[in-house]
């Protein structure tokens, strides 16, 4: 409608320009009409010419102007439909929420009314009257969350009756904080993770770490297993891990940015390697950021939520800690550690530097994540000696980490025996 009013107006300007350097022309011809011939060849027409140049310059100024004008209103409306949009999709998330809450909760208290009109001693009763008033409790706290969220979509009342409303439900429902925010938000909307790790036992731990803090995780052994994945399913975030068998982390997130699909999706890189040039190459390759191994769960949460853009993250309730996971894969962790070291023996022996390099750096992260700092700086010591060529001091270093490794061995052996 207001395109169409700019087009009319614009049309009319046109119009009135070209009258002016019509009657300006007349206006020329006309004075010289009475006068002779002679006087009329001799006489400029500089000022009809001049006229006509300005009013070019007027019709191209109010047509760019016309166009510029269109742009910024097609602009801002595409912006009003966008918010319009945004604030339907959230109208029908709470319609959502809504639903899931209400529904068992009203066949609860359905049930509950029936089991009233049933025989029950005074026992059941009293455990029926329990029932009852908890269940209703808990229909109004569910009414008291969903009115809050609802009003905050400005669209039922102003930001004044907002405040007001919130006040008041947390004076009824002191729950409502950020913790309880944090778990609706968990479970109404799941964040999808996708781990990229070669490594069982990193898998295990990691996957444990993201299940406390209520994520949804799943795992893969590389990244040609990361791509394949990604073509059926949706995440929020990738972790990745740089070094892997069959596609290493470099190609696979070099594959994933080529594609626009995947532009929304975060990359965390995630290796072992620490050095400045190893973060420039993870970045070049298109990761979003680069979390060094070890690390703990914490410094994980935080990079997630600085990517996702949001602090509604609670740790769960689950029943297995990351600490407690680590004990029981303990054993498990020993065994694969003594299979790599053999390994290792098995490489050097052979004067094979890449592999050298490879178990180094799997030791080393490895080692880290479950805690064990120093076997984990013996393998980067050994890492750094094949990079830099100081092939000399490799088997000093594979002794210090035998000698840790039999320690280890050594005091597990005891505590399981104890």
């Amino acid at each position: 409608m207001i395109e169409e009013k700019m087009k009319n107006t614009v049309a009319r300007s046109l119009k009135l320009v070209i009258i002016m350097v019509i009657l300006t022309w007349l206006n020329y011809f006309y004075g010289h009409l009475q006068l002779n011939t002679a006087t009329f060849a001799s006489d400029p027409v500089i000022f009809p010419i001049v006229t006509s140049i300005v009013a070019v310059f007027l019709v191209l100024i109010i047509y760019f102007h016309n166009q510029n004008i269109c742009r910024r209103l097609n602009k801002l409306f595409e912006s009003e439909r966008t918010t319009t949009n945004s604030t339907l999709s959230k109208n029908r998330l709470l319609d959502n929420i809504g639903h899931e809450l209400r529904t068992p909760m009203i066949g609860i208290l359905g049930s509950s009314d029936l089991l009233e009109h049933s025989a029950l001693n005074a026992e059941q009763m009293v455990h029926l009257d329990t029932i009852k008033n908890c269940g209703e409790k808990m229909l109004n706290i569910i009414d008291d969350i969903l009115g809050i969220s609802g009003l905050n979509t400005n669209i039922i009342c102003d930001q004044q009756e907002i405040g007001y409303a919130n006040l008041n439900s947390r004076e009824k429902y002191d729950g409502l904080n950020e913790q309880n925010c944090g778990y609706l938000y968990n479970q109404f909307l799941p964040i999808n993770i996708l781990l990229v790790e070669d490594n069982d036992l990193n898998q295990k731990l990691i996957l444990q770490m993201l299940t406390n803090y209520g994520f949804e995780a799943e795992a893969v052994n590389n990244g040609l297993e990361c791509l394949q994945i990604l073509q059926k399913k949706d995440f929020h975030l990738i972790l990745m891990d740089m070094q892997m068998p069959v596609l290493d982390g470099f190609e696979t997130t070099r594959k994933i940015r080529a594609n626009s699909c995947y532009d929304h999706i975060p990359v965390i890189a995630v290796t072992a390697n620490t050095l400045s040039y190893d973060y420039e190459k993870c970045m070049a390759c298109g990761c979003s950021s680069y979390l060094p191994k070890p690390f703990s769960v914490n410094e994980l949460v935080e990079e997630i939520k600085a990517h996702l853009k949001t602090d509604y993250m609670c740790k769960g309730n689950s029943l297995q800690s990351s600490d407690e996971l680590i004990s029981q894969l303990l054993p498990e962790f020993i065994e694969i550690l003594a299979e790599m070291l053999t390994d290792l023996h098995a490489a050097i022996d052979q004067h094979d530097m890449q592999a050298i390099q490879d178990l180094s750096h799997a030791i080393k992260g490895t080692a880290g994540m479950y805690g064990f700092m120093q076997i984990s700086e013996m393998a980067a010591q050994i890492e750094q000696a094949v990079r830099g060529k100081i092939y000399a001091q490799i088997p000093r270093l594979i002794n210090q980490m035998d000698k840790y490794y039999h320690h280890i061995s050594n005091r597990q052996s005891a505590n399981f025996v104890g």
